[in-house]
């Protein structure tokens, strides 16, 4: 949920009931925090960011100035996750949480082809780090940083390259690999140095290369069998990727383009429906 706070509010005696995070990506705000005979004074600026537990309350909340912010509900992380509420530190700085966030915003932002893996990964990755955050906030010993083992990675190699791609999530690969889907999410970018689902977009993309460098098959066709959410989707994801359109690429290689437009039966783009 994207939020704005402009001018000079104030509230009294708030109560939160779920655990929620708000990422502040422009502007600026001061405000100041009454709990019983304690006030504290929190700068808000691009980056920062506020966890507040389910159950925060305070007295008196006033607040200058306007800012933009991302808020992520993470109540239903909470049971999974019981470390998420011990993060009741009100105000943070963290370049890990910083780069997920804005990455959240502009899949939100995204008007066409919403990646529901990527939307999944950004999620289980952000709950990872605020669990370490919580660890380290208390104190606690901080975390060694989490890899899978070559029978986690052989595991999970598989099964990406034997699954269908639309049907692949972090979910089913954190349980093929014995872990909770927080926990697979960070392991895996640590052991591979990317996401899963910047993993697995490789994968579609190296996958759909081969489709194009071999035949005149629809582009509609080869964005369905590479599991991208629209033949649109697939454009843009190609083009980002490889710095030219899939028909440019096609062209290159000596081949014509299709010349019938006629979409595969049961398409994204044939039936309306979203995938990953």
């Amino acid at each position: 949920m994207l939020t704005r706070t402009s001018g000079k509010i104030r509230w009294d005696d708030a109560f939160l009931p779920g655990y929620t995070l708000s990422f502040v990506y422009r502007g600026q705000a001061l405000s100041a925090v009454r709990t019983g005979s304690r006030t504290r004074e929190l700068h808000f600026a691009p980056g920062s960011f506020f966890a507040l537990p389910s159950g925060q309350h305070w007295n008196e909340l006033e607040s200058s100035g306007s800012v933009d912010a991302v808020t992520i509900d993470l109540q239903g992380s909470v049971s999974e996750h019981p470390d998420l509420g011990r993060l009741r530190t009100p105000w943070f700085r963290d370049a890990m949480v910083s780069d997920l966030c804005f990455a959240t915003l502009h899949e939100h932002a995204m008007a066409d082809g919403a990646d529901v893996l990527r939307a999944e990964c950004l999620g289980h990755e952000l709950v990872a780090r605020l669990c370490q955050l919580a660890h380290e906030v208390r104190g606690a010993a901080m975390f060694s940083r989490p890899l899978l083992n070559r029978h986690q990675q052989r595991r999970t190699q598989d099964l990406i390259a034997t699954e269908r791609m639309d049907r692949l999530s972090v979910g089913a690969l954190a349980k093929e690999a014995g872990l909770a889907s927080s926990q697979f999410a960070l392991s895996f970018r640590n052991t591979f140095g990317r996401s899963v689902h910047r993993y697995v977009m490789d994968a579609r993309l190296a996958r759909a290369r081969e489709l194009l460098a071999c035949g005149n098959t629809p582009l509609a066709e080869i964005a369905y069998e590479t599991g991208f959410a629209s033949q649109s989707h697939f454009t843009t994801a190609f083009g980002r990727t490889f710095g030219r359109t899939p028909d440019s690429y096609r062209r290159s290689k000596g081949l014509p383009s299709p010349t019938s437009s006629n979409q595969p039966k049961g398409s994204p783009d044939a039936v309306g429906g979203d995938r990953v």
